[in-house]
């Protein structure tokens, strides 16, 4: 592969430092890239660079660094718009918007559980958006039984 800063044809496998930086708080990581034999250039792959944001997502989360930036941050990371986390946690779009900009403080019962699925996707359990969705709903109708007894 071409190096995008010199051309260069030579680029060797390595760990690239990265470094975000979200309401003060610096988080630091090594990414999986190609580094340029002629000039040093780094790359990394789309794929890694997300991973690592939402790992940082995560890490926002379980330190509860609380802000309307990093609520941002862990939303973009999600790859939620506005709109879908106001579905999701049963909040308005401009209530997010209000958030986000520093108009407002966040609400921390609405950060833990952003926080929740930005943290189980990062460990790559199942997400609780659907559950989320259904505790949100302004309609929603309580199963009329429950069965947890196991197959066998």
């Amino acid at each position: 592969m071409k190096c995008v800063k010199c051309g260069g044809k030579r680029s060797k496998k390595g760990k690239v430092a990265h470094a975000v930086t979200i309401s003060g708080v610096k988080i630091n990581g090594d990414l999986a890239g190609e580094i340029c034999s002629a000039c040093g250039e780094d790359q990394v792959d789309l794929a890694e660079l997300e991973s690592f944001e939402l790992r940082a997502a995560a890490a926002l989360a379980v330190h509860g660094v609380c802000t309307g930036e990093a609520f941002k941050f862990m939303r973009k990371a999600l790859g939620m718009r506005a709109t879908d986390v106001g579905a999701v946690l049963g909040v308005t779009p401009e209530t997010v918007s209000r958030w986000e900009t520093g108009q407002r403080d966040v609400d921390r019962h609405v950060f833990a559980m952003l926080g929740e699925i930005a943290i189980a996707v990062a460990e790559g359990r199942p997400s609780p958006v659907e559950r989320f969705k259904a505790l949100a709903s302004a309609d929603r109708k309580l199963p009329g039984k429950i069965d947890l007894r196991r197959a066998s």
